[in-house]
């Protein structure tokens, strides 16, 4: 299992029925993220944004919260999010934030497809079996589809997996390797100022740099690392910036509030056990022929297993048509007198509703996201 037996490592653009298919999963991922801005947690980020611009800095404490009687520091990781959305949404309206967002899923949806394509050593049959499966599972990924900061941990994977199938490919030129490489790193900057999920970007490269021990691939994924690595700190608040988004999963509260971070306990139903257990067996038989091509193609399949076990917070959610949301509940109050206009420092009480409203574990969405923009 070398790199150079994989010849769909070096393709970048799908041809043919796959280009067809990727254009069409562009469009549909557009059209999927196609809804009105209503997430309260979208308006938490523009009100920080809103905070920055109002400061003129990245303020250090959290002037939000509630959660103890004085500020407390913080380290915003997604303070460039926060700040670009409220850019946009002050100067081109809502509208703007929507389409934007709408475009980064159309990039998304074209890199799914281009992927398949590569790991199916171009076989034309790829892109239309990948533009299915996707098709299938947007009805159910939609509601994730928000304006929030997640979308970059949903678009920013999709590149990386890209740029690293580009190193590992022995027929990539030197000059093309540098200049991906020097990509990425620039990317890994942008990810860590917008998204806690720069983590899992180190992880995947991490990953695939175990998988290219003796291939030419491995100085060049151990140069990632290294980029990765001190792109974190290239923040605002040093390497802070990712020991509190750590710190942020792991606190208690937000793992109460948050029913998509909460583990799996014995009060849920069984199928949020064994549904992982089943996915990552079907990922196991099904990732064989492109494990056996290339190194590549066997690093992913070992990391397509990893994401198989671990979604039964995401199934839970998904269950009764539930979300948890921290943000949405704790500092409503606070994020709608920012956006309104009447002082983005302004700590004022929350009432008694938004404080009861803190401690429910779920709180109801709209079974039906309608179509459309606003």
């Amino acid at each position: 299992m070398t790199a150079d037996r994989a010849s769909s490592d070096t393709a970048f653009v799908p041809r043919g029925l796959s280009s067809w298919s990727a254009w069409a999963s562009a469009v549909a991922f557009f059209l999927a993220g196609a809804f009105p801005l209503f997430n309260a947690d979208a308006y938490g980020h523009l009100a920080q944004g809103r905070q920055i611009v109002a400061l003129g800095r990245v303020p250090k404490v959290d002037l939000f919260s509630f959660w103890k009687p004085e500020p407390q520091p913080w380290s915003n990781y997604e303070w460039g999010y926060d700040w670009l959305s409220w850019l946009a949404y002050d100067h081109l309206g809502a509208n703007a934030l929507v389409l934007a967002k709408c475009f980064a899923l159309a990039v998304l949806g074209y890199l799914l497809v281009a992927l398949a394509f590569r790991l199916a050593r171009e076989a034309q049959s790829a892109g239309p079996l990948a533009l299915t499966a996707l098709l299938l599972a947007l009805p159910v990924a939609r509601f994730r589809f928000t304006v929030r900061p997640q979308i970059v941990g949903l678009v920013f994977p999709a590149i990386l997996l890209i740029g690293i199938s580009t190193l590992y490919s022995d027929s990539t030129t030197l000059r093309r390797r540098q200049w991906t490489l020097a990509g990425l790193g620039a990317l890994h900057v942008l990810w860590v100022n917008m998204h806690g999920s720069h983590l899992f970007g180190v992880v995947i490269a991490v990953l695939f740099t175990v998988f290219a021990a003796r291939t030419a691939a491995l100085r060049w994924m151990v140069g990632l690392v290294a980029l990765q690595l001190a792109a974190t700190v290239c923040t605002p608040f040093g390497l802070g910036i990712a020991t509190d988004a750590i710190a942020h999963v792991l606190r208690p509260e937000y793992r109460e509030l948050v029913v998509e971070w909460a583990a799996w306990s014995p009060e849920d139903p069984l199928r949020l056990l064994v549904a992982p257990i089943i996915m990552a067996s079907s990922v196991l038989v099904a990732v064989r022929p492109v494990a056996r091509e290339s190194r590549y193609g066997l690093a992913y399949a070992a990391l397509c297993v990893v994401l198989s076990i671990t979604p039964t917070p995401v199934l839970r959610a998904i269950r009764g048509g539930r979300v948890g949301s921290a943000s949405g509940v704790r500092r409503p109050s606070s994020w709608w007198a920012c956006i309104g206009g009447r002082g983005c420092v302004d700590r004022r009480p929350l009432d008694d509703a938004a404080r009861s409203g803190a401690r429910l574990r779920v709180r109801r969405t709209k079974a039906r996201i309608p179509m459309g923009l606003g």
